[in-house]
């Protein structure tokens, strides 16, 4: 027991004093070895625990790190590759160009076939 149980003052004169100490006492002492108390009793397990989740968290943390990385890495080529590829303007135009090419061959097919055929 500590000191500072020990220093508790007789209360056997005192109506159902030594029954209140002895329930007093045996309160105290569960709730010191319960690891609610100062004397770390019970506390080992749970701090074992907090470090097992802790370290299972750095774990976790290091793929994330890992997976934010190749995400990154991915999106970098994406936008190399959008990058290569052909504008709505050029598509519009190419578009339009083709559109007027075929227009005029057909407005102009009797001419061309006569002059290729002499």
């Amino acid at each position: 027991m500590s000191d500072t149980v020990k220093k508790v003052p007789d209360l056997s004169s005192i109506e159902g004093g030594r029954e209140d100490l002895s329930n007093l006492l045996s309160r105290l002492e569960k709730h010191l070895h319960s690891g609610n108390g100062g004397n770390g009793g019970g506390m080992d397990g749970r701090i074992a625990k907090l470090e097992a989740n802790v370290e299972n968290i750095g774990k976790s943390l290091t793929e994330t790190r890992s997976d934010t990385r190749d995400i990154r890495d991915r999106t970098i080529r994406l936008e190399e590759k959008v990058a290569q590829l052909p504008t709505k303007g050029f598509i519009v135009s190419v578009v339009l160009t083709s559109l007027a090419v075929i227009a005029a061959l057909i407005v102009f097919q009797d001419k061309i076939r006569t002059a290729i055929a002499g």
